[in-house]
């Protein structure tokens, strides 16, 4: 791709469907593509066959990191990105329908705009997770004095039967300024958003513990919980997990629901939900609500 005034190398680089980010080895972005929504942030709509830097806070901190929706399948409504700087600063542009982009209100930016400039005034940033499929709800993780809590924001259901996944008790209205998670506390060190606004979006949550905290979409009993078809509007803890002290998470959504899978201190893994194609390795292809090893006993991770 032929780059507008390259940097001498790359750090990282974020890409959905239609348009990609580019993280260099300075701290500064370059973005091209589709940009229908503004998702390029050069302030406008117009499409960039080119790399071009953008601008965020006047380039005068270094971005640690970028992101956009973990979806990398055929989803052309994946329009947003966000950046961390050095400083623990959450910036974002593009689509904002959702309220997505956490600076209090759903307009669309073709610039980047400080997310959550007085909810996370004060709180380093250490990691963003953007919902799969369209990038319409957002969890991260921020610290205080070196202790760690949950922030959420963007999409929150558009039914009774679809929502929660923000885990703030109230499902339906989109939340388009980053709020803290109250009911989980502190000790947050890992986080997953998954699913689109219309449709299976959860948020699992690992904590110090070693426990698993799911809010959100539990139509095929990703949560983990023992039940399944139920909407989590407040974090639940996944009692199926036992005395598993878990230290790694993933989950993923498809279009019949969700599936988690926890990794325990011994390098063992567990499974909860969507298992329509025996995906989940149990010999079988019922969900499941509760977690469980694969067949084989002695799977296990490397």
């Amino acid at each position: 791709v032929p780059v507008q005034n390259p940097p001498s190398g790359w750090s990282s680089i974020a890409g959905n469907y239609s348009s990609v980010c580019a993280l260099s080895n300075v701290g500064t972005v370059y973005c091209w593509g589709h940009n229908s929504q503004g998702q390029l942030g050069d302030n406008t709509t117009t499409n960039n066959f080119i790399a071009r830097k953008v601008t965020i806070n006047g380039n005068t901190r270094p971005i640690t990191a970028i992101y956009t929706s973990s979806n990398y399948g055929l989803n052309t409504s994946v329009n947003s990105f966000w950046a961390i700087d050095d400083m623990g600063q959450v910036w974002a542009w593009g689509d904002n329908t959702w309220g997505q982009l956490g600076n209090g209100n759903t307009i669309d930016q073709p610039l980047p705009v400080r997310s959550g400039s007085a909810a996370l005034n004060g709180v380093f940033v250490t990691k963003l997770s953007i919902s799969s499929s369209e990038g319409t709800h957002v969890a991260a993780i921020g610290e205080i004095s070196g202790v760690s809590k949950l922030y959420t924001w963007g999409s929150n259901g558009t039914n009774g039967t679809n929502g929660g996944q923000l885990g703030l008790g109230t499902s339906g209205a989109s939340v388009s300024t980053p709020a803290e998670v109250t009911s989980l506390g502190t000790g947050i060190t890992d986080v997953v958003a998954r699913g689109q606004a219309s449709s299976n979006a959860f948020t699992v949550v690992l904590k110090s513990n070693g426990t698993v905290w799911t809010a959100g979409n539990n139509n095929t009993g990703q949560a983990g919980i023992g039940t399944e078809d139920t909407n989590l509007l407040t974090f639940t803890q996944a009692n199926s997990l036992g005395a598993n002290f878990i230290t790694k998470i993933y989950a993923m959504d498809a279009s019949g629901g969700g599936q988690v899978a926890a990794v325990n201190s011994a390098n063992r893994v567990f499974f909860t939900g969507y298992n329509a194609y025996g995906n989940l390795g149990n010999n079988t292809t019922s969900q499941l609500n509760s977690y469980i090893e694969p067949t084989d006993t002695g799977f296990q991770t490397k």
